[in-house]
């Protein structure tokens, strides 16, 4: 598979856009009892690999054997549904110790005074972790999260169906791969034929946040939420035509019908069977469909890579994901200091650094960066 070069990371971004709370996932848990004087903390991650349960599950062994006063429970959640479990948890008062998630969903966590900070497990934390990452953990002054791993943004392109539409050269040409909102709704119409729609989009799930949130700004000259991370500018002009962009594509049949029922798993299943030929989403989109060519599960097809379409007369935006590793401050400062401790642990380990490799996402430590 071609895949094209990775964009530039610029966007430092927090909270949430177009939430569609799911239900409860199933746990896939390791418990026992603790025994007498140990403090026991429970550790959320999302389902990274199918080997990442056991493999974290023997990170923690080591980590008790060295740390006998603490236990560690591991469990994995789905990937689509962590934000809304977290939420139902917090809510609940049941939220984990530890949580491995995307710093743009933890970040009002932070605002609301749920997280511990962490300014004192590194004295420096730049000289150790990606910049930029370590930007999107900082919240109110204070970082709420240790950087794990962090992903790219783009507009990923089936060339092969443009090609086979006869549209090539409706995708852009100039170095940067930058279009304009026209340009890319122009491309979309020319390959939405013949049971192929132009794109998918989804709202069913915390996934679509960034995609959703950038799609609708249009640029790096409108930022669709306030500086507190918080309020939403949707009435304001940009946010306004945003959002009425956006619905139009749904309107005119250029986008897989149904985007409010659908997840970002739905559209990268859409786009790897060749059924959307642009998808706005994560560049490890990229791997997981090159895995499943090899697998047989789809035909190989060439991918390119381009920026979000701007609004007339702006710069594009090329937004960044951080996943980091966050510590909820139940009350209980032991627990807390085992949480913190844990989660230093976990940066050090070998099974972390082959399951970030495995993931095809890049690691936020600078010594193994990608940068």
């Amino acid at each position: 598979m071609k895949i094209g070069k990775k964009l530039s990371v610029l966007l430092l971004c927090v909270a949430m856009v177009m939430t569609a709370f799911a239900g409860c996932g199933a746990d896939t848990t390791s418990t026992s009892g603790s025994e007498e004087g140990q403090v026991e903390i429970t550790y959320w991650q999302q389902a990274r690999t199918d080997e990442s349960l056991a493999d974290f599950e023997n990170v923690a062994a080591r980590f008790m054997e060295e740390n006998p006063g603490i236990k560690v429970i591991i469990e994995e959640k789905p990937v689509s549904d962590i934000g809304s479990i977290t939420d139902t948890s917090v809510m609940a008062g049941q939220q984990p110790d530890i949580i491995r998630d995307t710093m743009m969903r933890l970040g009002k966590y932070a605002q609301q005074g749920l997280l511990a900070p962490l300014d004192d497990l590194y004295p420096d934390y730049k000289a150790k972790f990606v910049g930029g990452c370590v930007d999107m953990a900082t919240v109110n002054g204070s970082i709420y999260g240790v950087p794990s791993t962090y992903g790219a943004y783009a507009v990923l392109i089936n060339v092969d169906l443009f090609k086979q539409a006869g549209a090539e050269a409706l995708l852009p040409q100039d170095p940067e791969r930058a279009w304009t909102r026209e340009e890319y709704e122009t491309a979309l119409k020319a390959v939405s034929k013949n049971g192929v729609y132009g794109t998918g989009l989804y709202a069913a799930t915390e996934q679509s946040d960034l995609d959703t949130k950038t799609l609708i700004e249009g640029g790096d000259d409108f930022f669709l939420f306030a500086e507190d991370g918080l309020s939403v500018r949707y009435d304001e002009a940009r946010g306004v035509e945003g959002v009425a962009w956006l619905k139009s594509l749904v309107d005119k049949g250029l986008a897989f019908p149904g985007p409010e029922t659908m997840i970002d798993d739905d559209c990268w299943a859409l786009f790897g069977q060749q059924k959307i030929a642009v998808l706005p989403a994560n560049t490890f989109c990229m791997g997981w469909v090159k895995e499943n060519v090899a697998k047989g599960e789809f035909e190989d097809f060439e991918i390119m890579t381009a920026q979000y379409p701007n609004a007339e007369g702006s710069t594009p935006k090329a937004p960044v994901n951080a996943i980091v590793f966050s510590v909820f401050d139940k009350g209980d400062a032991a627990k807390v200091e085992a949480a913190k401790k844990f989660v230093q642990f976990i940066v050090e380990q070998e099974e972390e650094t082959k399951t970030v490799k495995t993931q095809g996402e890049f690691s936020a430590q600078l010594a193994q960066s990608e940068l």
